[in-house]
């Protein structure tokens, strides 16, 4: 003989999970600072009809670094509210990396591009 369930006694009704806002538990305050006067970020590439098409990178990055990153892009998203893909903000980060280089090692001067397939995969020991 099968056991009789009362299903009327289980039906109650599902709760949201209770989960802090990501932004906020990375330590952004309820009412973020102003942005600062000069953003040490380059402003997002303006897109016509003649700029060249874009080319795909793909990187493998500690979970953290990525994590932090995320979170960072978030941050200047709502701080700021400029419309800005996550894509737009690593270029930018890349272009800073880059500038900073180009001044330290390059005189200023930018460097030679190089082509798809010319770094070598995995680590570059000296």
């Amino acid at each position: 003989m099968k056991p009789t369930v009362d299903i009327d006694s289980l039906a109650t009704p599902l709760q949201k999970v209770k989960a802090p806002d990501p932004v906020i538990a990375l330590g952004t305050p309820v009412d973020p600072p102003a942005p600062p006067a000069a953003p040490a970020v380059l402003a997002p590439p303006v897109l016509d009809a003649a700029s060249p098409p874009k080319t795909k990178l793909t990187v493998r990055l500690d979970p953290d670094v990525i994590g932090r990153g995320r979170g960072a892009y978030l941050m200047e998203l709502g701080a700021t509210c400029k419309p800005m893909t996550w894509s737009d903000w690593v270029g930018q980060a890349i272009e800073v990396a880059t500038a900073r280089v180009e001044d330290t090692y390059n005189g200023g001067s930018p460097v030679e591009l190089v082509d798809t397939d010319v770094v070598p995969k995995g680590r570059m020991d000296r």
